[in-house]
């Protein structure tokens, strides 16, 4: 009897208990909960954008973005990272859609810097806006 014996540490009073604790532990089923403003490399999106320029003069150029190992990759053409301009996660401020009356175009959303510098980019419809503003706060620990 257990309650007159304590069982000694590492025995247990049925073999149930002991295969429960031999077993190694069942693997979680959600992932870990990020902790708010860390940077997650985990996250990973792509796709074709439209960039503003603002030198020589202001225009729209078509760029492909990469969103990977807690990076942004702007490149002048889809695999092509000869030719790019990359901004780390950890310097970013915010990430917002900006409305169309403002930019005077339609899916338009602004990556905002910590130094207070600002791109604009142009999704191809509104899902992948949502989705492009989506995946940078989730990769900068917003969400």
């Amino acid at each position: 009897n257990s309650a007159t014996h304590p069982i000694p540490s590492g025995f247990y009073a049925d073999k149930a208990a002991a295969k429960a604790a031999a077993a190694p532990p069942a693997a979680s089923p959600n992932p870990p909960i990020p902790t708010p403003g860390e940077v997650r490399p985990d996250v990973r999106y792509q796709g074709a954008v439209n960039k503003l320029t603002t030198a020589p003069e202001q225009m729209w150029r078509q760029r492909y973005l990469y969103l990977q190992d807690g990076w942004l990759h702007l490149c002048e053409n889809k695999g092509d990272f000869t030719r790019r301009r990359s901004l780390s996660i950890d310097v970013l401020q915010s990430v917002t859609k900006i409305p169309t009356n403002v930019a005077k175009r339609p899916f338009v959303l602004a990556v905002h810097t910590k130094d207070a510098k600002c791109t604009w980019l142009q999704a191809p419809d509104a899902r992948e806006q949502h989705n492009w503003v989506d995946v940078i706060q989730k990769a900068m620990g917003v969400m």
